[in-house]
């Protein structure tokens, strides 16, 4: 996936991976279909019926 945006399967997964983390449980294993590859990350939160900014965070740094 060099180059590309990112898929609803990898939205799922950060959903995923996040509601482990909070109800202290196991990381969720990777779908084989989410590449294993290292990209830049940023993650924007909006909330309620206007959208409001909740917060981001994120670099333009490769991640794995």
């Amino acid at each position: 996936m060099t180059g590309g945006a990112a898929t609803v399967e990898m939205a799922v997964f950060c959903f995923d991976v996040i509601s482990a983390a909070v109800n202290n449980q196991s990381d969720p294993v990777i779908p084989s279909n989410i590449p294993n590859d290292k990209y830049p990350l940023f993650v924007t939160w909006k909330k309620g019926p206007q959208h409001r900014l909740r917060g981001c965070i994120g670099t333009f740094a490769n991640l794995q």
